[in-house]
């Protein structure tokens, strides 16, 4: 089966990362009862399963209610807070359509006004968080993703953050505020033997 040589590929039977898939379910299983889940960093080298652990873990939780939707991005490629809340705006709404000629702010509002609406809990993965454009894009997303059921009641986000740099420690680039409403718990992938 060539595809399991691809870099998207997803294994059916995910093999020595239960302890981590338990931990992830744990910090998960809030947001299947409409709160907030357990905000989380996944820490571990490139390699270690962390993004086919969440990938799948997404996809089995999205299967189980219609109540949670997952946004998967890729800091690598998105980089800024605007093309983040882009692409939570398309899955959110369930739109192909860029919110391009929003600002910033009025396409955040249209997020949260859909999540309210709709009685949904959002769950965003920040993957290679550490490769965001810079330490005010990473508290301008963080900050707008924690505190925004402040503004617009019944906003419920959690986040998960993935490092593969395991010496790296993001709460330092964050403003003191955003480490209040962040707290996340931890999830270490070691190294396969």
């Amino acid at each position: 089966d060539l595809s399991a040589f691809e870099s998207d590929y997803i294994p059916d039977r995910f093999l020595f990362r239960e302890e981590q898939i338990k931990e992830l379910s744990y910090n998960l299983r809030p947001a299947l009862m409409g709160c907030s889940p357990v905000n989380t960093i996944c820490r571990g080298l490139s390699g270690t399963g962390k993004t086919t652990c969440l990938k799948k873990l997404f996809s089995e939780a999205e299967t189980h209610t219609k109540k949670l939707v997952t946004v998967y991005v890729n800091c690598q490629i998105e980089r800024s807070p605007f093309s983040i809340y882009s692409k939570v705006y398309r899955k959110v709404t369930d739109t192909k359509i860029s919110p391009a000629g929003l600002s910033f702010e009025k396409l955040v509002a249209a997020v949260a006004k859909k999540i309210a609406e709709e009685k949904k809990v959002v769950l965003l993965c920040l993957d290679d968080v550490n490769y965001m454009g810079s330490k005010s894009a990473m508290n301008t997303t963080l900050f707008t993703a924690l505190r925004l059921h402040q503004e617009f009641e019944g906003v419920r986000i959690g986040v998960f953050a993935v490092l593969s740099d395991v010496h790296k420690n993001i709460l330092d680039d964050l403003n003191a505020g955003v480490v209040s409403s962040f707290r996340p718990a931890e999830v270490y992938f070691p190294p396969y033997s």
